[in-house]
C-alpha cells in the first residue's frame, strides 16, 4: 500500500465501490493524526509568540525605567553644578582676604560675627545629602567647601590652619601659598597669596551616594 503526504485525499482511481474496509479504516487513521499533528504545532506557535511578547515587554520596561533614572540623574547632577557654580561666584563676589573666613569651617571668626558667614556646609534645593554613616559625608547637607585646611587644636576647641604641607591631589597641594619659594607647616591664613577651593555636592541618587565636584584657584593682588 502506498503512502501519501498528510492532508492528500486519495485519487479516483484508489476509490472504488469495492475497497476493502480496512483501507478505509486507514485512511481515517492518517486524517486523524494530520489534525492531531496541525493542532500541536499551534500550540507551539503560540507558546513561541507569548514567550516573544514577555521579552520584548521586559525588554520595553527595562528601558523605560533606564531612561527615567537617567534623567532623574541628569537633573540632580544639574542642581549640583548650579550649586557649585553659585557658590564660586559668591567667592569672587568678596575680598580676597575675606573669602577663607566666609567659607571654612570655624564660625567664631566670620567677618560679620560669629555664626554670620555661609561657611562650610551649603544646602542643594532638590537633593538630599549622604546619610553621616555613609564614609565620606559631608553631614547634614550635601555641599561643602574645602580648603587646605589642618585642624591642630582639639575636637571641644577645634583651630583651623591654612597650611602648605596639606597632603591632597585634589587641591594641588601641598605647593607654595605665600610666594616664598618654600613649603613649610606654617599657617598662612593671613598672608596667603593663592588659595585653593574645591567645591564638592554629596548626594543620594535612586539609594545611591553620587557625588559632583569642582576645583578652583583664588589668587589675591599685591599692590
Amino acid at each position: 500500500m502506498s503512502t501519501r503526504p498528510c492532508g492528500e485525499t486519495p485519487r479516483s482511481s484508489d476509490r472504488g465501490a469495492t475497497s476493502p474496509p480496512q483501507v478505509k479504516t486507514v485512511f481515517l487513521h492518517r486524517r486523524l493524526s494530520c489534525v492531531s499533528r496541525r493542532s500541536g504545532f499551534t500550540l507551539i506557535e503560540l507558546s513561541l509568540g507569548m514567550l516573544i511578547m514577555l521579552v520584548a515587554l521586559s525588554i520595553f520596561s527595562g528601558t523605560v525605567l533606564s531612561t527615567t533614572r537617567q534623567r532623574a540623574i541628569a537633573r540632580e547632577t544639574a542642581l549640583a553644578a548650579q550649586a557649585i557654580r553659585s557658590v564660586f561666584e559668591s567667592m569672587r563676589n568678596e575680598g580676597f582676604t575675606e573669602v577663607l573666613r566666609l567659607y571654612d569651617p570655624d564660625p567664631t571668626n566670620d567677618p560679620g560675627g560669629a555664626g554670620t558667614a555661609p561657611g562650610a556646609e551649603f544646602a542643594v534645593p532638590g537633593l538630599d545629602a549622604v546619610p553621616a554613616g555613609n564614609a565620606g559625608a559631608p553631614g547634614n547637607l550635601p555641599g561643602r567647601v574645602i580648603f587646605p585646611l589642618i585642624d591642630s587644636g582639639t575636637p571641644e576647641d577645634p583651630r583651623w590652619e591654612l597650611r602648605e604641607d596639606f597632603a591632597s591631589d585634589r587641591l594641588g597641594m601641598p605647593r607654595d601659598l605665600d610666594g616664598d619659594g618654600a613649603v613649610d607647616p606654617l599657617d598662612h591664613s593671613a598672608d596667603t597669596l593663592i588659595l585653593p577651593v574645591l567645591v564638592r555636592v554629596e548626594w543620594m541618587s535612586n539609594g545611591r551616594p553620587r557625588v559632583l565636584e569642582q576645583y578652583t584657584m583664588l589668587v589675591g593682588y599685591v599692590h
